[in-house]
């Protein structure tokens, strides 16, 4: 079968390209793109790029942000410096602060997930 290529640019075939073309199938642009505005609303900021809601999250720093404008004070350090390491680390504070204000684990995704742009 013919390759299909992930946001990532990698190429995938077969069962891969499949299960790819699924889920490419079920993204929802106008939702992302409101909930970028959304984001940037309540955090202030202007996001980056802003048509590619994973990649102006990636960081980690908007989250943060975001649970702080929430609740003020939950994450107590967000990583700024551009180091992959730290910017996984802001994702996991994002995710366990969710946690800790009471959004169901099954609604939480994985830090990697984001990161690397898989299962979104």
């Amino acid at each position: 079968g013919a390759a299909v290529i992930r946001v990532d640019g990698s190429r995938v075939y077969g069962m891969d390209a499949e299960i790819e073309k699924k889920m490419q199938s079920k993204l929802d642009l106008f939702f992302e793109s409101s909930l970028l505005k959304w984001i940037e609303q309540v955090i202030v900021q202007t996001l980056a790029p802003p048509d590619d809601l994973p990649q102006s999250l990636r960081s980690g720093i908007a989250l943060c942000t975001l649970i702080n404008s929430i609740q003020p004070k939950t994450i107590k350090t967000i990583n700024t410096r551009p180091i992959e390491l730290m910017q996984v680390e802001n994702i996991g504070l994002y995710l366990k602060a969710c946690w800790k204000l009471g959004v169901p684990s099954a609604d939480l995704f994985v830090s990697s997930d984001l990161f690397m742009r898989k299962n979104i």
